[in-house]
């Protein structure tokens, strides 16, 4: 059988994490869509909702640490499963909140309860299917999924009645299918260890180090744009006479991350077939120059270069979990995913507060044009993994030649 085609174990394996990561997505991106109701309900400026999501992505940060440690030791299924009723739980409370301490206390812990899951999901298909790659574009998609419903519907939610809603539809569902799952799991066993039959290489320490130096970058440059994105919509698109304008920028939000899903399969193939560190830099090039075609433009202009962001940089998410699964060694890739999303995550949460300043000194369409700036270090730092793996395969073929 050709390891390109997904057999029967691999395609339950692959729907229990991708189903469970485009509710977590979902959960990521209610409060972009929801930040004007409740800035005005509970009078606090730009920059202090941009800090409640801080808040939150700090713990979905940190809390994958923990997580990735815990993969390893007892495998991913069962944290998936906490994952799912300790979010939606999380989310339910938020949506019951009547102040602000019971809204900071609901998205910190749905930030701690979301944390499990990529670490746990994202070691469950390194080790369990063959073509990481594949696997990871389809996984990818799902999320794409959760991105682009959650803004459409819990802006529309926003718009036309009360944002809680919002979370509370979203955080019953999130409920009702962990517990599902808790009863009748798609997979069986722990999906711990090598199941897939991977060549082990171990850890490559030089690249690995650099790699999560842009993950910093790329969290930073990721939480801000989905944080404001809805905002910057909200302010600068007009779709037609009375329509709601925070519906505005949930609806091309929603249109915008659906065409993340053409990223994830483009970044998977690209992936497959080239170069993954060539293939990073193109993308991040991309991302940096349509961040500032964002910045400056409106209407349906700044709407195609919304389109384009986020085809390249979603495209990005299935050619960088590929690296680092090829960086880390098989035993410890739950805690290799579990410090990328710590690092890239928790240090790039502080984007959401620093992007508020700038939105509420600058303007909302600086914000993007200072993300595109962010961003072109990395294309640096993808040049220079690829200057690494080339001086490695040249070692590699001395070695091999002096040997022969």
């Amino acid at each position: 059988m050709s390891e390109k085609k997904l057999n029967r174990e691999e395609r339950r394996a692959l729907l229990f994490a991708s189903i469970a990561h485009a509710l977590v997505h979902s959960f990521m991106l209610i409060l972009p869509a929801v930040l004007i109701p409740i800035m005005n309900e509970f009078n606090i400026s730009v920059t202090e909702v941009g800090f409640l999501g801080t808040l939150s992505y700090i713990m979905f940060g940190l809390g994958a640490i923990p997580s990735g440690w815990l993969t390893d030791k007892f495998g991913s299924r069962g944290l998936v499963v906490i994952c799912l009723i300790g979010s939606g739980a999380s989310s339910i409370f938020i949506g019951l909140s009547t102040d602000l301490v019971m809204l900071y206390a609901g998205l910190i812990l749905l930030g701690l309860f979301t944390s499990i899951y990529h670490p746990a999901g994202l070691a469950m298909i390194s080790r369990r299917i063959r073509n990481i790659p594949r696997a990871l574009g389809y996984h990818g998609i799902f999320g794409n999924i959760g991105l682009a419903g959650a803004p459409v519907i819990s802006g529309l939610i926003a718009g036309y009645g009360d944002w809680r809603d919002a979370y509370l539809l979203f955080g019953s569902l999130s409920l009702l299918i962990g517990i599902y799952f808790y009863l009748k799991p798609l997979t069986k066993g722990k999906l711990d260890g090598n199941e897939a039959n991977h060549k082990e290489t171990g850890t490559l320490f030089p690249e690995l180090i650099i790699f999560y130096l842009s993950s910093i970058i790329f969290g930073f440059v990721y939480r801000g744009t989905l944080t404001f994105m809805p905002y910057l919509f909200t302010h600068k698109v007009t779709l037609w006479e009375g329509l709601d304008p925070i519906a505005v920028g949930g609806i091309v939000t929603a249109a915008a991350l659906f065409t993340g899903m053409i990223g994830q399969w483009l970044g998977a193939r690209a992936a497959e077939k080239y170069s993954l560190t060539l293939t990073s830099m193109v993308l991040w090039t991309m991302v940096s120059t349509a961040l500032m075609f964002m910045g400056a433009t409106a209407q349906y202009v700044l709407v195609i270069w919304a389109f384009i962001f986020n085809i390249f940089i979603f495209a990005g998410q299935p050619v960088g979990n590929t690296l680092l699964a090829r960086y880390s060694s098989l035993k410890s890739r739950g805690k290799g995913y579990g410090l990328n999303i710590a690092i890239g995550f928790g240090i790039g949460s502080f984007s959401s507060t620093l992007s508020g300043y700038v939105a509420e000194k600058h303007g909302i369409g600086e914000v993007f044009i200072f993300l595109g700036i962010v961003m072109i270090p990395g294309i640096f730092l993808a040049f220079w993994l690829y200057i690494l793996g080339k001086r490695r395969e040249i070692r590699e073929l001395r070695v091999s030649h002096d040997s022969g």
